[in-house]
C-alpha cells in the first residue's frame, strides 16, 4: 500500500486508507510518541478531523510504502521517525480494538489474519435458546 502524506491530509483520511488495506487493523494518531511495547495514553489521542501538520506541529511530506510483511513496530517507527507522526496500531479482537503492544514483532499480515479469524469465530458462535 502506498500512502501519500501531506500536511493537509486529515487523520481520518489516513486511517481510512490504512483500514481499507488492513480491514481488521486500525491506526490511531497521538500527540506524543510511545516507546516500543508501551501503550499510548488515550488522553493524547488525536481527533479524526485534525490535519497531519497539527498532530505534532512539524511534518515531512512524502509517500510511505506499507507492506503486509512489515512488523507493527516497523510501521509505527516509520510513521514516527520519517514523518513525525506518533501512531499506535490496534487489532480487532471479537469486536474490541486492542493495542498490539505485546505483539509489535508480528507482521501486519499476521495481525490482520488474527483479527479476521477472531471475527469468523465470533460470527460462528451459536446463541442458545431456552424454553420456559
Amino acid at each position: 500500500m502506498r500512502l501519500s502524506l501531506n500536511a493537509y491530509n486529515t487523520v481520518k483520511e489516513v486511517k481510512d486508507a490504512f483500514s481499507k488495506a488492513f480491514p481488521y487493523l486500525k491506526v490511531e494518531f497521538y500527540s506524543e510518541p510511545h516507546q516500543r511495547g508501551e501503550a499510548s495514553s488515550p488522553h493524547k489521542r488525536v481527533l479524526p478531523d485534525t490535519i497531519l501538520i497539527d498532530v505534532t506541529g512539524i511534518m515531512k511530506e512524502g509517500e510511505i510504502n506499507i507492506e503486509p510483511n512489515q512488523t507493527i513496530a516497523e510501521v509505527e517507527d516509520l510513521f514516527q521517525n520519517q514523518y513525525s507522526l506518533p501512531i499506535q496500531i490496534f487489532r480487532n479482537s471479537n469486536g474490541t480494538w486492542i493495542e498490539t503492544t505485546k505483539t509489535d514483532n508480528l507482521t501486519l499480515a499476521a495481525q490482520n489474519e488474527m483479527g479476521q479469524q477472531a471475527a469468523q469465530i465470533t460470527a460462528h458462535v451459536k446463541v442458545g435458546y431456552y424454553e420456559d
